[in-house]
């Protein structure tokens, strides 16, 4: 199918402006160039009363001085753009390192409570292995005096093999 287009007619306005292009004096110089152009235009109306003639010099001068300026910008908006770059990649970092914790945290969080139960266990078994071992070790030292401590010497005096048996 076709494609059909309107046509409209644009009123554009310039896009250059020549204000744009006004030389403004740093140095309180314009006698000299006032003089020089009322000698060398002989065009009348060209030159304004009171106004600079364009100086060349000048333009490219504050031109280059322009371009110079806009480079440093250039490179303070690279390193911004460099600094803030690291700084996202650290953050996400950052992000993905706390992610991790959080899991690992509800790891151990769900192990303590599922294990909880089973070490008060343990601990009351214990309790209660010691009681009665201590109970078993007052009765054998007082039925079997002689081989009781025997005994508990033969345990005090062992030599541990670490290397096993």
């Amino acid at each position: 199918m076709p494609e059909t287009r309107s046509v409209r007619s644009h009123s554009r306005s310039p896009s250059i402006d020549a204000l744009s292009f006004v030389v403004v004096p740093v140095e309180d110089d314009t006698e000299e160039y006032v003089s020089d152009a009322s000698s060398s235009l002989s065009y009348a109306g060209s030159v304004n009363e009171g106004s600079r003639p364009f100086s060349s010099i000048d333009y490219l001068t504050n031109s280059l001085h322009n371009t110079l300026q806009s480079i440093e910008l250039d490179r303070a908006m690279v390193l911004q753009a460099q600094f803030s770059g690291r700084l996202r990649a650290k953050s996400m970092e950052l992000h993905e390192l706390m992610t991790e914790v959080e899991e690992k945290l509800r790891e151990v969080i769900q192990l303590c409570t599922e294990t909880k139960p089973i070490v008060r266990q343990t601990k009351q078994d214990l309790q209660w292995a010691d009681k009665h071992v201590t109970k078993l070790m007052k009765v054998a030292s007082k039925e079997w005096p002689i081989e009781y401590n025997k005994g508990k010497d033969k345990v005090i005096n062992r030599v541990i093999d670490e290397d096993g048996p």
